[in-house]
């Protein structure tokens, strides 16, 4: 499956867009749109961090990864437990 950051990007298929903009609530979600119509839909439901990264698999299926920001929050935590660590030491 090709990742996308969150651009706009057109399905296997060659019928619809998938891309990342911000719901009634200012949280990113994914939307999609079929390619020469005004049918906007929003597929995700994220409450909280928003989706900015997506892929297409080659059903045409579309995929949000949440995981990519908490890994990197993941390695935020584990620098500042660290940099804490040799504080302390």
């Amino acid at each position: 499956m090709a990742q996308t950051g969150g651009q706009p990007t057109v399905s296997p298929d060659g019928k619809t867009v998938a891309f990342v903009a911000p719901d009634k609530n200012n949280v990113l979600q994914v939307w999609m749109k079929t390619i020469g119509k005004d049918d906007d839909r929003v597929l995700t439901a994220d409450r909280r961090r928003g989706i900015r990264v997506f892929r297409w698999a080659e059903d045409n299926r579309l995929a949000p990864n949440r995981a990519a920001y908490g890994v990197v929050a993941f390695l935020v935590l584990v620098v500042v437990a660290f940099a804490l660590l040799v504080w302390l030491l």
